[in-house]
């Protein structure tokens, strides 16, 4: 068992002295936001955030004092992601493969050919735990992504509002000891599930259905992931610290696709909702998936974990080839490549050797 804290001992009479604090009387209510900004007639001398305090009204102390039962409060439903089956997997006997293998899928259900596939999948079993417990890594390579920074940036808005509408039911798996996390790449996207074996397809199900059918990214969604995209690539291009700014030139001067925070941040600008409008099929209709299993798993049991998320996906066409990913070759001797920082007030600085 585990848990962030443990009652030692069970005593009544300290919860109900407790309970019996919490009263209106004693209340302190805390309120945040832009719109109590015209209220605010105080200022703290640190920061200099604008502030108010003031007594609760003895109207809403005797509301809150006198309120009755609520008809619609009640427990939550179950919790569809709580695993059922937590029995100890011990090692299988004999040689363990020490690397993940190529898993061989059915065809039909894979969308494979004798010659082409839509799907490659690598699996290794866990030896060395015997918690019923996988991680599950899948890469989509997309010509669509890598066509223009542009469309890379649409890749990113999408991929954040999938997370955004499924903030709610990622809650509830979070809890039950899942966890999944969808981003765009250069070259398309990664998703990353991991959690107990039991629910894993189910999650992994729910996940590809929302990508599967988000055509049309709502307003709400689209607001808070662009705001919170262009504040993180506005905070990564002029405050980043000097050695993440020396890696991520590095890596723009010596592969492709590759590009700075600056790049990205002015692809974004003029983005509007609208462009976003049938993204996840210009994604998922021409890709090529690779999926990487590992844990307490049967090699049968990661199949059905591939099947579970790619058959609700709909994808159908078949990759001629990857899209073109590249290294440079750099000539002989050395080269020195000097660059000033993009935070004026930063002290430090910082020195990237490649060999």
């Amino acid at each position: 068992l585990s848990a962030g804290t443990r009652l030692w001992d069970y005593s009544p009479e300290t919860i109900k002295e407790m309970l019996d604090c919490l009263r209106c009387d004693t209340l302190r209510v805390v309120l945040t936001g832009k719109s109590h900004a015209s209220i605010c007639d105080a200022e703290e001398p640190w920061y200099g955030t604008k502030h108010s305090d003031n007594p609760l009204s003895a109207e809403l102390q005797s509301r809150w004092a006198s309120a009755g039962g609520f008809p619609d409060l009640a427990l939550p439903t179950p919790n569809p992601f709580i695993a059922e089956d937590l029995a100890l997997r011990p090692p299988a006997a004999g040689a363990h493969a020490s690397f993940p293998t190529r898993l061989d899928l059915d065809a039909a259900r894979a969308k494979q050919s004798a010659s082409k596939s839509v799907v490659t999948a690598y699996f290794r079993k866990d030896e060395d735990f015997g918690l019923p417990t996988a991680a599950c890594a899948f890469m989509f390579y997309c010509p669509y992504s890598t066509e223009s920074i542009g469309h890379r940036m649409l890749a990113e808005l999408w991929c954040g509002a999938v997370q955004e509408e499924l903030n709610e039911f990622a809650y509830e798996a979070q809890v039950a000891g899942l966890s999944y996390s969808l981003q765009a790449t250069s070259s398309g996207m990664m998703l990353s599930v991991g959690g107990y074996n039991d629910k894993l397809p189910k999650l992994l199900a729910a996940v590809a259905q929302k990508m599967a059918g988000l055509g049309e990214v709502p307003e709400h969604s689209y607001g808070i992931t662009r705001t919170i995209l262009e504040r993180n690539l506005t905070n990564a291009a002029k405050r980043s610290a000097p050695y993440h700014q020396g890696f991520l030139l590095e890596r723009c001067l010596n592969h492709t696709p590759a590009h700075t925070f600056h790049e990205r941040l002015d692809a974004l600008q003029p983005i509007e909702r609208e462009a976003l409008n049938g993204v996840n099929r210009k994604l998922l209709n021409r890709c090529h998936v690779e999926c990487l299993l590992q844990g307490n798993l049967s090699p049968g049991e990661a199949r059905e974990l591939v099947y579970s998320f790619l058959e609700p996906l709909g994808l159908s066409a078949h990759l001629e080839a990857l899209p073109a990913a590249g290294v440079a070759g750099l000539p002989g001797g050395w080269t020195l490549v000097e660059r000033e920082g993009t935070n004026p007030d930063e002290r430090n600085g910082a020195v990237i050797v490649s060999l």
